[in-house]
């Protein structure tokens, strides 16, 4: 996609027009780096889609009506500092791919307050940062860097440095090539730096024409292909974009709904088992209080309100006597203990579903459509019923794990459940290395090499992290081990493993590396 500067700077003017004034009703998290502001504006409610998925990244109003919502630390974030504030502005940072949306709200105490979400769309880089008086509220991604920038909660915000010119008055004398405008200015990406070097047009001399050129899926704010291409119109930048977002996003939109709904379902079980537990808990003090009364030298025959026993105050039934009430509350007790017991094992399992139908989560994100329909029979067992009919002998095929081929080695990887466990216990050699995320759902990577030196490990290392919910972070820990020191955990899905031996290595995804592996793969093959 072509998301530059350029494109930016009009969807600002667009969106300006279409949300001015308008109160934000909601916020959505409708996949992990996408979320939907729903706005009440004078012309009806308008929904604004905000991703920073690093293949679906933009900004834009949207007529889907996805209420999707995964419950996430940044999602109750916005809701809390957003929800209910007025959108004043909506501008670009100079001619940077960075868009700012200022919103009104009012503090109880402070009165008028004014934040701020910004928008980096910056491929892989893109991210969501919200702001106060220059200080960082929350990030979607976080990062810190010691010698570099550093986007945490508490921090001073900064924009990236540029030692570019913003676009607004290009100077065309010296320029010998595309490439010198790309070099040069901030936010010209090289399919529009083509078209100004053959056009010499300043961009505000640029009429927005939102195109699509349907040979290739590019697209520009403005029509700047050639006169053969198969192109298709559209009247706002927004249709452009909505269109083709929501054809890459149907995929696992089934899936990825009846997720989510499980994952609120599970959290509001967990919320009342540990509700269950408090007050179980509390009745565990039946025993002291029965005890107490026995302690209390009073007649056991006797019928009372009430006994004191030291400074302690123990109320009882008056139609019991002492010895009917302390035997009651050993009763007590014990239903307590029983109940904590079966409370705790209740505790122990929704947590572990809740971290089942996370991993779930992961693998949507990042399954083809293959990968997709195994993952549609995991889900079967839980209750998920798919529309189509899915056919009965795919059960028992090889699950269609990915498989990259280099001349220093092989390298498995699974992008879903089924696939992980087979790859681990059925694939896998006993000198075989396995790659996978610390803490974190994502990709089992088996790899298959006579000699595992420094590259093998980085690139395992980085396609475990390009496949796993930590895709979009920096420096994401990533533990291997040798195959035989792998086990299954007793009573658990065959993909959840235990392992020991293990070494950590500290990797950044790079996209360009993750997609040159896979050209590579392609030539061999």
């Amino acid at each position: 996609m072509t998301f530059d500067g350029f494109f930016i700077q009009r969807m600002c003017l667009e969106l300006q027009t279409q949300l001015h004034t308008g109160r934000l009703d909601r916020v959505y998290q409708t996949s992990l780096q996408t979320f939907r502001f729903v706005f009440h504006t004078r012309e009806g409610r308008k929904s604004l889609v905000i991703s920073a998925d690093s293949a679906l990244y933009g900004a834009y109003l949207s007529t889907q009506d996805d209420r999707t919502h995964i419950e996430s630390p940044f999602s109750k974030v916005l809701k809390k500092h957003l929800e209910g504030a007025i959108i004043e502005r909506i501008t670009q940072f100079e001619s940077d791919r960075v868009m700012l949306f200022q919103f009104l709200g009012r503090d109880l105490i402070e009165g008028p307050i004014t934040k701020t979400l910004i928008f980096e769309a910056m491929g892989r880089h893109s991210n969501l940062i919200l702001v106060e008086h220059g200080i960082i509220i929350d990030s979607l991604k976080r990062m810190f860097q010691p010698d570099g920038r550093k986007l945490v909660p508490g921090g001073q915000f900064e924009f990236f440095a540029s030692d570019k010119a913003p676009f607004f008055n290009i100077d065309y004398h010296g320029i010998n090539g595309s490439d010198d405008l790309v070099k040069n200015y901030l936010g010209i990406s090289p399919m529009l730096a083509s078209y100004l070097f053959r056009t010499k047009m300043q961009i505000d001399a640029l009429e927005t024409q939102p195109t699509l050129n349907r040979s290739n899926g590019r697209f520009h704010a403005i029509d700047l292909f050639d006169a053969e291409a198969e192109t298709m119109a559209f009247p706002t930048l927004s249709a452009l974009l909505d269109g083709r977002h929501h054809k890459k996003s149907e995929l696992g939109l089934g899936e990825k709904q009846f997720i989510t709904n499980k994952l609120k379902s599970l959290s509001n079980r967990l919320s009342a088992i540990e509700e269950d537990i408090r007050s179980t808990t509390q009745a565990l003090h039946a025993k002291d209080q029965a005890d107490l009364i026995y302690m209390s030298g009073e007649p056991l025959s006797s019928k009372r309100s009430d006994v004191f026993v030291g400074t302690e105050v123990i109320m009882l039934d008056p139609t019991k006597t002492l010895n009917e009430n302390a035997q009651a509350l050993y009763q007590t007790y014990h239903k307590a203990k029983r109940g904590l017991d079966h409370l705790q094992k209740r505790l122990e399992q929704t947590n572990h579903d809740i971290e089942t139908f996370e991993a779930f989560l992961t693998y949507v994100e990042i399954s083809d459509a293959k990968s997709l329909q195994e993952l549609s029979y995991q889900l079967a067992e839980y209750g998920f019923k798919t529309k189509v009919q899915l056919k009965k002998h795919l059960r028992d095929q090889v699950p269609a794990f990915i498989s990259i081929e280099t001349p220093k080695a092989t390298y498995a990887i699974g992008k879903n459940a089924s696939q992980n466990a087979y790859l681990t216990h059925t694939y896998a050699h006993k000198n075989d290395t396995w790659f996978h995320v610390r803490n974190a759902p994502g990709s089992h990577v088996i790899v298959r090499s006579d000699h595992l030196d420094e590259d093998v490990i980085r690139t395992a290392a980085m396609l475990a992290a390009h496949f796993s919910k930590m895709r979009h972070s920096s420096s994401v820990p990533v533990d291997y081990t040798a195959i035989r020191y792998i086990r299954k955990i007793p009573g658990k899905d065959p993909s959840l493993v235990t392992y020991s031996h293990q070494k950590t290595i500290f990797i950044d995804v790079i996209e360009d590396i993750i997609e040159r592996l896979f050209k590579e793969d392609k030539k061999h093959r």
